[in-house]
């Protein structure tokens, strides 16, 4: 039995390749990527805060000066004359 209700409509060759793809747990891939979520939770227990980009103002006589971190530009926020043609 399955939870999948597309399996019953695949091919015996999907059916085939996708049992093959997810019918195989590889032990060292898993604890591999376990450990690395553990030592993630473990930076995040340490206090590090993840922030969004830092949107750029356009609208000013200077460039903006860029920030540590990302820097974002929307397009739509960068008048015609700053646009190079």
């Amino acid at each position: 039995d399955h939870v999948f209700t597309f399996y019953d409509q695949l091919s015996k060759e999907h059916k085939a390749q996708l049992d093959e793809d997810f019918d195989e747990v590889r032990v060292e891939e898993m604890e591999e990527a376990w450990n690395k979520a553990l030592q993630m939770q473990e930076e995040f227990r340490k206090g590090l805060v993840v922030e969004g980009p830092h949107t750029m103002n356009w609208e000013l006589k200077k460039p903006p000066v860029l920030r540590p971190g990302a820097n974002l530009t929307k397009l739509l926020d960068v008048g015609e004359r700053k646009v190079a043609s």
